[in-house]
């Protein structure tokens, strides 16, 4: 789930800090939403059902393509007892759906 963008040191602290946080049953999703996205989510769901743990998400995006979006509804709508924090911001493809109960 490393992303290569060019920024060097800052990236592979990001990555151990994603590593460490989902160890923890935690997955970050920061930036636009994209196909990428979608892919290190589902990724990143899969690894914390191998935990046995309720997944927490913690979002910060402004939003992004509409059909990565509703795939990454998709994924999150099937964990009923998944927890969502919002931190920053979760504008347009990002912003949280609500649910019925």
């Amino acid at each position: 789930m490393a992303k290569q963008n060019g920024r060097g040191a800052y990236t592979q602290l990001f990555d151990e800090l994603f590593a460490i946080t989902l160890d923890k049953g935690e997955i970050l999703l920061t930036g636009p939403i994209d196909n990428e996205m979608a892919r290190d989510l589902a990724l990143g769901l899969n690894y914390v059902d191998s935990l046995g743990v309720a997944p927490k998400l913690r979002l910060c995006s402004g939003g992004g393509d509409v059909y990565a979006g509703l795939r990454i509804y998709d994924m999150l709508s099937a964990r009923p007892n998944l927890v969502c924090l919002v931190e920053g911001l979760a504008a347009s493809a990002a912003a949280p759906r609500p649910t019925s109960t």
